[in-house]
């Protein structure tokens, strides 16, 4: 019998199976979907096994030993796995690290011990610990040299597996009906051949002691809990689908109408939020007991697991939830315009669009605290019901040239300053800047004209060498000194991080305090009086704990910048959050630009209008959400032949008329293609991928 194995490595070289032979001791226990430890390299490596077959070509090595700690993944979950890697192109190992819970995961260490000094060991961040030093992540890069001087007598590496796993798997214990007459009353409680945990024996009364006696005795008999990933069970209906747009406070209405609606017909519910803060924020408003994130204990995960197989149950969960293995009969999802339901660490999957593949028999509520849609749920033609919010729409656009024409050059326009002092006689205020950077970019300091590029249009950054870089076209420009309209030696590098402007608004209002929300700064402190709460991104999931009426974007044009296709999108709906048309507790907001008639600036007081024009413009250039990126790499040892092999793999893609982009390089290599596929042509181009062994990946 042979297994085929992935490996617990995130590299394209080994994104694929591994086969190992099964020795005759783990025929009996070996199945699909368990984890073992085989020899890979030089080394021990822990994988999942995927297929068991009778014969294999490949197969030199035979599997070490079987992982008892880790639950066995389901069918249902190997399939999420393969569905991951075809439709975004990851990598197997990241497909896994998203299915299975992080707990479950193993980490490896490695130390090394030193005979004889080499030049190559003083480029290492190594920690030093007596004669032994252990290699950081950041250097795991170099393990392969490592390994040469393993080989050469001049080091020794040893590897060690970390695991925050319990050491002891669980145990349950079965009632075999023999009669022990000093502990008659407590087993007669018990039903013969039954299962039960320690837990459930202790509560009965019966002592540590007492439970040793009776395995001594036989009477009971104990057994290694086997966990399983399995899911519930299987309806044949087509599920529906429910979109609603409404504010937090009707949203959370209506998600206790259908837990309510839920627990009557005993189904089962899965909340997903986009957030562990909003999770908190919800759970602790519709008091559910059942939560899981990211940093879910294995005991809590087992558990969990458990409760959901054997009773109908509520869980509200992050994104993660959505690969839990369990067929909910209804999932609700608090839906937000946050990149994280599009991004995990740095991998790409779509959380709405993987919902609607992996339950296709479940009922979906998509209900969203903002009033207007994402743009990808408005492309999908489904009925939006839009509730009625009477808001007063006060919003101000600020215009900082003419602060600066004027002299006043402070980050706080002299309305805006005057606005805010008058706010906080009675409530909170938040002002939202999204560069929690040093990023400079260049300003005439007259007009607050910022040099753009002249191909694409975006922004320019500023580099140490006092150049310009659009990371679009990935183009360098010279530092322009004079603006378009004649402004001599005005522009000048500008770089405002948030950290420097929460100090400089201290100075301006000095008796208020000053709280910043960022990925570093996430817990909101008791304040005694009404303060400023300054932040990026991360304060959109606050904003509903914190009372206030009036909001201040700062500056709403050179504070955006864009990465990738979607960005504008995404900067424009974080705003939205702040207005009259995101929050109806919003009753004033103030704009701040150096450009009043950009269309970013223009769309927000129409946002319908403006979404519809990006929608359409998205359909003619064939860009999500009617069209799939992906982006391959191509690299070689010669610059020449890689650009070559660029080109050729681009010819092949247009005769297979899928549009290829590029090739497009930094300095040096890898050269990049970017793809646009239609739904219809994702299993062509995967299998094209396949063949040629190509590095790919879905990038939105």
């Amino acid at each position: 019998m042979f297994a085929e194995v992935i490996i617990d490595i995130k590299h394209h070289d080994v994104n694929h199976t591994y086969d190992y032979k099964i020795e005759k001791a783990f025929i009996p226990i070996l199945e699909v979907g368990m984890r073992v430890h085989v020899p890979f390299s030089h080394s021990t490596r822990t994988g999942i096994i995927i297929k068991i077959k009778e014969t294999s070509q490949t197969a030199t090595k035979s599997i070490i030993d079987v992982d008892a700690t880790m639950p066995v993944i389901s069918k249902q979950s190997l399939s999420h796995i393969h569905y991951l890697v075809k439709n975004n192109h990851m990598l197997y190992q990241q497909a896994i690290e998203l299915v299975v819970p992080h707990v479950f995961q193993f980490k490896y260490r490695y130390t090394i011990k030193v005979y004889q000094q080499d030049p190559f060991l003083d480029n290492l961040y190594m920690t030093v610990i007596g004669k032994t030093y252990i290699l950081l992540k950041k250097d795991e890069k170099y393990l392969s040299k490592l390994k040469s001087l393993h080989q050469a007598g001049k080091i020794h590496i040893n590897q060690t597996q970390i695991s925050h796993l319990p050491k002891r798997p669980s145990n349950i214990f079965i009632y075999t009906q023999k009669p022990y007459p000093r502990l008659e009353k407590m087993l007669h409680q018990l039903k013969p051949f039954k299962t039960y945990k320690k837990e459930a024996l202790v509560s009965l009364g019966l002592s540590n002691s007492n439970i040793k006696t009776l395995l001594k005795h036989e009477i009971l008999l104990k057994q290694e809990m086997k966990h399983t990933f399995t899911s519930q069970k299987k309806n044949d209906h087509k599920g529906k689908k429910n979109i609603l747009i409404q504010p937090f406070e009707i949203m959370l209405k209506s998600l206790k109408d259908v837990i309510e609606h839920v627990t009557m017909n005993q189904q089962s519910l899965l909340i997903i939020v986009p957030n562990k803060t909003v999770l908190s924020n919800v759970q602790s408003l519709c008091h559910l007991t059942l939560a899981y994130d990211y940093k879910t204990s294995s005991k809590q995960y087992l558990e969990m697991l458990d409760r959901l197989n054997t009773e109908p149950s509520v869980l509200i969960s992050t994104r993660k939830g959505v690969f839990l293995p369990h067929a909910f009969d209804h999932i609700f999802i608090v839906n937000s315009h946050s990149k994280t339901y599009r991004y995990d660490q740095g991998v790409f999957y779509d959380t709405l669009e993987t919902v609607e593949r992996l339950f296709p028999t479940s009922t979906i509520y998509l209900h969203s605290y903002a009033l207007f849609p994402s743009i990808s749920i408005d492309a999908k033609q489904t009925h939006v019901t839009k509730s009625t919010l009477d808001i007063d729409q006060h919003i101000h656009i600020i215009s900082m040239k003419d602060e600066l024409i004027s002299g006043h050059t402070k980050v706080l326009s002299r309305s805006v300053l005057e606005a805010s002092k008058k706010a906080l006689n009675t409530k909170n205020i938040v002002m939202y800047y999204p560069r929690k950077g040093y990023q400079k970019v260049n300003v005439c300091r007259l007009c607050g004209q910022v040099q753009t590029c002249p191909t694409c249009h975006k922004k320019l950054h500023v580099t140490q060498q006092k150049k310009t870089f659009c990371s679009t076209c990935h183009t360098t420009y010279e530092l322009h000194q004079t603006c378009t309209h004649g402004h001599k030696n005005m522009m000048k590098p500008l770089g405002l991080g948030l950290e420097y402007i929460a100090k400089h608004i201290e100075q301006l209002i000095p008796d208020h305090k000053v709280i910043i929300v960022d990925k570093d700064n996430q817990h909101l402190p008791q304040v005694n009086q009404p303060s400023i709460y300054i932040g990026t991104q991360k304060i959109i999931s606050y904003l509903n704990d914190i009372e206030f009426e009036m909001s201040v974007i700062i500056l709403a044009d050179i504070s955006f910048h864009s990465k990738n296709q979607l960005d504008d999108e995404h900067n424009f709906m974080d705003v939205l959050s702040f207005l009259p048309f995101g929050l109806s507790k919003v009753k004033a907001s103030f704009i701040q630009t150096y450009d009043s008639e950009h269309p970013f600036v223009k769309g927000l007081m129409a946002p319908d209008v403006y979404l519809k024009d990006v929608l359409q413009t998205r359909q003619l250039l064939s860009l999500p959400p009617y069209f799939h990126l992906f982006e391959i790499t191509i690299e070689d040892v010669s610059f020449f032949r890689g650009y070559q092999r660029s080109i050729s793999i681009q010819n092949v893609l247009h005769d297979l008329n899928i549009q290829a982009i590029g090739p497009m390089y930094d300095d040096e290599q890898p050269f990049r293609l970017m793809i646009k596929l239609a739904a219809t042509q994702l299993d062509e181009f995967y299998e094209f991928v396949a063949v040629h062994g190509l590095h790919s990946r879905r990038i939105q």
